[in-house]
């Protein structure tokens, strides 16, 4: 029965800009590899032993002995009441183990040595490889050495090895006596481990490399990982979309902080809550670095993230009712368990990755495989075994932890270069289908263009038969019509006939001259129609201000003109008056056309639905403009038109 492959939980990389390759690649897997293997060296291997600080003659003697049984007495028993202790004989290394109970286990060691003059003037020194959580030292009822003080719970010394320096005023010649007290805490294992004694300058180097393997790596992983968080940040602040960059730079932080907190020695706070943030910080990272390389592989499920919450869950109630000093068994049964859960992602991974092979899961298998490895051993070591040697066994999983980040990090910046690439390739092709869109709008454009020019010519031309029609030809079927009927007077014939030609002077006046404002309207107008009134008998009162110039497309002005022609025809049929009175003008933001008569008005109940008032009406709306008409009987008529200052007609778009 086959198995299906999972479905991706999160957003597969091409999805999300990536474009990774599927195919294995040897000569790339084999660079990774060498990558992988240049790193670790580097990393692992601490710097050469530095010189002692002082110019040490060699010894003519180096044999160095090695303290592995001594005496326990329970309590911090003082050389001076040495017999009062209850002694048993121990092996070293020793360790405590964790209690039901927080008690700080407080213990002393004595043995003796024999030794000889070794010739080194600095006199003999003492290596303990690890003690915790604090320690005091004493050689021949002399306190030489102090790691830590007794009266400070908030200090911890378990990680590093300590030399105490024995000079040779405080040493006899045959039998000496080291008192060792050691302070511990039920929430770490401490106890003492097997002890060293030699020439100075040989035990001082020894030292000093112990501690060079320890600290240089260490420096360097919290120094590189810091780096890293920083550099992260700045990558998604300047790009918040990327989350695997987002989450690669909280790893390298959490695990730069765990790390340094996990070197301090006199703390800067008290046990309980460094304890707590040690612990988080590791748990913290395995969760994010478990989610990380199983979204790289694309074999992360929902359910696969409900397991890892819980577990961490149940590892930081844990940690923090160890740190409070309540049910510290828990510690270790909840430590286990997270690996067993961070083991079974492991061998999940791998199986996915020899089923659907492809160089991101290669590389990710190459990487956690043996820091799951190194941290089981480690873990087994500090928590499960029961072998004492566990105690003071070196510690690589932060350098092999590093090595993942490394790699996670060349894995992302490598989806990032392709994903560039392709977002290249991608926005070469969205520029050239941009072009061409652009070239089918322009073209488009264009014939929109040509279809609104023809469309702008027809109704041009439609509107211009239809004036000439209704008004022109009009007159002319009128005047030819009364020719026929042999009634016609002279005088109205003159009249009908100054009518239509001032009707096609308008008209050519409107088609010849597109860029007329209201004022130069008006102003033709009263060139064209001023002699008529004289004509008639009517004087024509002319106060008109000049008109800001206004965006009125000749369409516009034609309507206006409309207006003004329809209004002067009414006064000039109906009116009876004397006196016309034409004003325009700006006031306070608003304009407007005001025409008045002295005539016999009328009574605009009674014409509220003449065909004129009507035609008014529909053309005022038509442009947007207000129309005012006031007329009482017997005392002239007023017709207004008014706007504001700068309006744009509705129907004023410029005509072909």
């Amino acid at each position: 029965m086959s198995i299906r492959a999972p479905r991706p939980f999160m957003k597969p990389a091409s999805a999300a800009g990536f474009a990774p390759r599927n195919r294995l690649s040897p000569h790339r897997l084999l660079w990774w590899l060498l990558v992988w293997a240049l790193v670790g060296w580097s990393c692992a291997l601490p710097v050469r032993a530095q010189s002692p600080a002082v110019d040490l003659p060699v010894p003519t003697v180096s044999l160095t002995q090695t303290i592995a049984r001594l005496e326990l007495s329970p309590g911090l028993q003082s050389p001076a009441l040495m017999a009062q202790g209850h002694w048993q004989q121990v092996d070293l290394p020793h360790a405590w183990y964790h209690q039901d109970w927080c008690s700080a286990p407080q213990s002393t060691y004595r043995f003796t040595f024999n030794w000889t003059d070794t010739g080194d003037p600095h006199g003999l020194a003492m290596l303990i490889h690890r003690a915790g959580n604090r320690v005091g030292v004493w050689v021949n009822q002399q306190h030489v050495a102090q790691f830590g003080s007794f009266d400070n719970p908030d200090a911890d010394y378990t990680n590093f090895p300590l030399l105490v320096r024995m000079p040779w005023h405080l040493l006899q010649a045959e039998q000496n006596t080291v008192y060792i007290q050691v302070v511990g805490d039920c929430r770490r294992f401490s106890g003492l481990s097997q002890i060293e004694i030699g020439p100075f300058s040989g035990v001082s180097a020894q030292h000093t490399r112990d501690t060079d393997l320890l600290v240089y790596p260490i420096i360097v992983v919290i120094t590189l990982c810091a780096i890293m968080f920083v550099a992260g940040l700045v990558y998604v602040r300047l790009s918040p979309s990327s989350a695997q960059a987002r989450g690669l730079a909280w790893l390298n932080g959490i695990w730069a902080l765990g790390s340094a907190l996990w070197t301090l020695r006199d703390l800067p706070m008290p046990y309980w809550l460094w304890y707590c943030l040690v612990d988080m910080c590791y748990a913290m990272w395995i969760l994010l670095s478990a989610r990380m390389t199983m979204q790289l592989t694309s074999t992360l499920t929902p359910w696969i993230v409900r397991l890892q919450t819980a577990t961490i869950s149940a590892y930081f109630l844990a940690t923090i009712s160890a740190a409070l000093g309540y049910a510290i068994v828990l510690k270790p049964i909840t430590m286990v368990w997270a690996l067993a859960v961070y083991s079974f992602l492991v061998v999940r991974i791998i199986y996915y990755s020899i089923k659907a092979p492809s160089e991101t899961r290669a590389i990710i298998c190459l990487t956690i495989v043996p820091m799951t490895s190194i941290g089981a051993i480690d873990s087994w070591n500090l928590w499960m075994s029961q072998e004492p040697m566990g105690y003071q066994t070196y510690y690589f999983s932060p350098v092999v932890s590093f090595l993942m980040l490394m790699s996670l990090g060349l894995l992302i910046m490598r989806q990032f270069q392709q994903a560039m690439r392709s977002d290249k390739q991608y926005q070469h092709s969205l520029e050239l289908e941009v072009e061409r869109q652009r070239t089918e709008l322009a073209l488009h454009y264009q014939h929109e263009q040509e279809q609104a020019q023809h469309a702008a010519v027809q109704a041009e031309r439609q509107r211009i038969v239809r004036d000439m029609h209704d008004g022109l030809g009009s007159q002319l079927v009128g005047m030819l019509a009364a020719l026929r009927s042999d009634k016609v007077e002279p005088i109205h014939l003159e009249n009908e006939i100054a009518q239509a030609m001032e009707h096609l002077r308008a008209t050519m006046d409107n088609l010849s001259n597109t860029e007329q404002d209201l004022s130069t309207v008006l102003a033709q107008f009263r060139f064209h129609h001023e002699p008529r009134l004289l004509r008639a008998g009517l004087h024509l009162r002319w106060r008109v201000q000049t008109l800001p110039p206004t965006p009125w497309s000749p369409a516009a002005t034609w309507e206006m003109q409309q207006m003004l022609r329809e209004v002067f025809a009414n006064i000039l049929k109906h009116a009876e008056a004397k006196h016309i009175t034409v004003a325009a003008g700006c006031h306070d933001g608003v304009c407007s056309i005001q025409i008045s008569d002295d005539g016999k008005g009328f009574d605009l109940s009674q014409n509220s639905i003449g065909r004129g008032l009507k035609h008014l009406k529909e053309r005022a709306q038509h442009l947007g403009v207000q129309l005012d008409i006031q007329s009482q009987v017997g005392q002239g008529t007023r017709v207004q038109w008014l706007w504001a200052e700068g309006f744009v007609p509705k129907h004023s778009k410029p005509s072909v």
